[in-house]
């Protein structure tokens, strides 16, 4: 079991920055022709190669992928204090992998509630776009790993159960699906609309006034734990930049 001190730092918020350095490539350069100007419209920009050879007739075309591959993106809950970034990569003309980290810092309380909140979330997610990647509705599976402080009653389903004092520190684990929308401002800007919902185990420990306190119902030596179904765990609306 992971034991989480009130007094260490939730890093994993930072994890997937380094994920996200350790695996980003080069974007391949775009083909220049002399004479003719770039189009300013993103179905324009998609590199169409084809590979047909005499010798080769059997061989298949490539699939097509877009000028810009990659999409960085921020969620507008910043606003309320939700640290949301997220880096979408296209790996096909319909598909593309979106890795995500989420913070929230809150450590006396909630504003208008009197509750903390410290969490660290990563997710990684498959997207498939029926019209054509970072285009329109697309759906896909989500997998997620977080560590966190706060009083379970903010979660859904536990609203009212725990005691107004205590504070649980844990860890868990989701997966679920992810839905959304996608709509294209201009050549390199966007909106993406998104919500993750699934299941969710979690391991934890229960604090008051800074006492480990147990369940009376959970044999001695074994952590509290809960899994359920989430309506919600992820989402916003993120303003994206693509390139």
């Amino acid at each position: 079991m992971i034991v989480f001190s009130p007094k260490r730092p939730v890093f994993l918020f930072y994890l997937w920055v380094v994920v996200f350095l350790l695996i980003q490539s080069p974007v391949p350069a775009e083909n220049k022709q002399s004479g003719q100007n770039k189009t300013a419209t993103f179905a324009t920009e998609k590199e169409q190669v084809e590979t047909s050879s005499a010798e080769n007739p059997g061989r298949q075309t490539l699939v097509a992928l877009p000028g810009k591959r990659v999409a960085v993106k921020l969620n507008g809950l910043l606003l309320a204090g939700v640290v949301n970034p997220a880096v979408e990569f296209a790996v096909h003309n319909n598909i593309s992998v979106q890795l995500e980290g989420m913070g929230v810092f809150y450590h006396d309380h909630v504003p208008f509630l009197n509750f903390p909140l410290v969490l660290g979330l990563t997710f990684v997610e498959g997207r498939f776009y029926p019209k054509e990647v970072y285009r329109g509705f697309y759906a896909g599976p989500n997998l997620g790993w977080g560590a966190w402080k706060m009083n379970k009653s903010m979660a859904p389903g536990y609203f009212g159960t725990y005691d107004n004092g205590s504070v649980q520190y844990g860890h868990n684990v989701m997966l679920g699906l992810s839905l959304g929308y996608q709509w294209i401002l201009s050549n390199r800007w966007s909106i993406d609309l998104n919500l993750g919902l699934g299941w969710q185990h979690s391991t934890y420990e229960g604090y008051k006034n800074g006492v480990l306190y147990t369940d009376p119902s959970i044999p001695e030596g074994r952590p509290n734990r809960s899994a359920e179904w989430m309506p919600a765990y992820k989402g916003g609306l993120f303003f994206s930049y693509r390139f």
